[in-house]
């Protein structure tokens, strides 16, 4: 399922989602006709303290190259970042 539909799920009021602590999306617990494993991004990792170690790097990097670029843009759009 693209990401798009998976986010458009999330945020239908009736339908059970968790938020990415570092990323802040969300994503549906459940889709039908979907293993739920892969609906969590870490539990598709062989090793996931190697996903978290990865997620950390990338978050780092996004905030870097973001606040190098765009350092003056609004308050909220800063907020939609990830929080690493």
């Amino acid at each position: 399922m693209p990401m798009a539909c998976s986010a458009s799920l999330a945020a239908s009021s009736d339908v059970e989602a968790r938020t990415d602590g570092l990323f802040g999306f969300s994503g549906p617990l459940r889709v039908p006709g979907v293993d739920a494993r892969l609906l969590d991004p870490r539990s598709t990792w062989r090793d996931p303290s190697a996903y978290d170690t990865n997620a950390r790097e990338r978050a780092q990097r996004f905030a870097d190259n973001f606040a190098a670029r765009v350092g003056d843009v609004d308050a909220h759009v800063r907020a939609a970042g990830p929080r690493g």
